[in-house]
């Protein structure tokens, strides 16, 4: 028997193979375009949702502001005041604030942050002249994230995760204490000019 005779059978049924598997990619192909089609269009409605808010946004911003229009309400004044109270408690004191664990978010460290950041831009956008009981309090937080009770978690995550005794929280791969510990520091610099 010829070799082309068994041959041309097979071409028949290859020519249709390749043909139902091209049909099911340009099928998929065709269901996956409409699908990021339609994921698209849905994009740009919040796009155009954003670009709104951002008009909004740069049209409240270019207007004049009316004189007293930047006082602090009632509740902005108390807020201020809980957050300078936490911050004039003994550095061993840790009233006011929730203790989960040292290891994650629950740690002393970052309450003690976000009272930095939310002074000193209160100093910065409202009260950039006053510098007394806002300069005090955003140095107390800073002050007290380095006591040992705050930093001592270092030298648990070193010894049992690097096999370490360098309980240095600067010194190696820490930008969880030094990135949000400059980041305050650096945030509390600018807004009093005190370079300790």
């Amino acid at each position: 028997m010829d070799q082309d005779s068994l041959l041309k059978p097979a071409y028949g049924i290859a020519a249709a193979a390749g043909l139902t598997i091209l049909g099911l990619i340009l099928k998929t192909n065709r269901s996956y375009a409409l699908r990021q089609e339609s994921q698209r269009l849905e994009r740009n409605k919040h796009i155009e949702t954003e670009i709104r808010s951002c008009e909004q946004i740069r049209e409240a911003t270019v207007k004049e502001e009316v004189p007293g229009s930047r006082e602090l309400n009632e509740g902005e004044i108390s807020a201020m005041r809980y957050l300078i109270n936490l911050t004039r408690q003994p550095l061993d004191s840790w009233n006011g604030f929730t203790h989960r664990d040292q290891f994650r978010e629950g740690a002393y460290r970052y309450p003690l942050y976000q009272i930095v950041y939310a002074l000193s831009s209160l100093q910065c956008s409202v009260m950039p002249n006053y510098h007394g009981v806002l300069s005090e309090a955003q140095r107390a937080a800073l002050e007290k994230v380095l006591q040992p009770g705050v930093l001592y978690y270092w030298a648990m995550e070193e010894f049992w995760g690097r096999h370490s005794l360098n309980w240095d929280p600067i010194k190696w791969e820490n930008i969880m204490l030094s990135g949000w510990y400059m980041m305050a520091s650096m945030m509390y610099t600018s807004t009093t000019r005190e370079l300790r």
